[in-house]
């Protein structure tokens, strides 16, 4: 017969997993990675840059417009960079990485070992690895602000004559970072300190008061 334990530390570690996808997952949904220059603000909105969506004011007729948020692309291939193409695939799937992790760190719960193997060390192992494409998915975002990112010049370049301003590689010419790219930035530095402290939570699941709990034949564990 299998336990379930569930103790302050490894409760605490899967909580703080599902923080981090809701946040991940925050951000890939979300318009708000970039926002354009004042040049094009109207009715107290800039338009705004996501990985897949953007935010604008779209002619409806002559003389009338809205304020749109909407998908920019079809497909992968739309996209204005390679680098942001990239950018996407390693988001997505480091996000899809982690919100598996928080299955298993449910499953944690009542499944201690795979094999021989802790499950919540093997979780913390897996989140590491999503950290490192959601870590390259952040930095190839800003790689793809050069000049064949024809979307990103035409929002950023505020002063067309000032060719210092203008936005390239890791230079944000006009523009500034939105929310959701802190958002991701956030996310990813939270699965990181999950897959460290992946190790605490092991620890607690194994420790001497759970091993007393267990001698006592108790299946269900709760301990501080």
């Amino acid at each position: 017969m299998g336990f379930v334990i569930v103790t302050f530390r490894n409760l605490l570690w899967m909580l703080l997993s599902l923080t981090a996808v809701m946040a991940l997952v925050a951000a890939i949904i979300s318009p708000n990675w970039n926002n354009a220059s004042d040049n094009y603000k109207t009715s107290g909105k800039n338009p705004t840059i996501g990985l897949y969506t953007r935010c604008s004011r779209q002619d409806i007729a002559l003389n009338k417009t809205r304020w749109s948020c909407r998908r920019y692309v079809d497909s992968l291939n739309d996209l204005p960079s390679n680098f942001w193409k990239a950018s996407l695939v390693f988001t997505v799937f480091g996000t899809a990485v982690a919100t598996i992790c928080v299955f298993m760190a449910l499953l944690a719960f009542c499944v201690q070992k795979i094999g021989k193997k802790p499950l919540i060390s093997i979780v913390g192992v897996v989140q590491a690895i999503a950290g490192l494409f959601l870590l390259v998915g952040l930095v190839l975002w800003p790689a793809g602000w050069g000049d064949e990112n024809d979307i990103f010049v035409r929002y950023c370049y505020k002063n067309p004559v000032d060719d210092e301003n203008k936005p390239s590689a890791f230079k944000l010419g006009g523009c500034s970072l939105g929310w959701a790219f802190y958002s991701a930035l956030g996310g990813t530095v939270l699965v990181f300190l999950c897959a460290i402290f992946s190790g605490q939570a092991e620890k607690s699941t194994s420790s001497d008061k759970v091993q007393d709990e267990i001698w006592k034949g108790k299946k269900i564990i709760c301990l501080p």
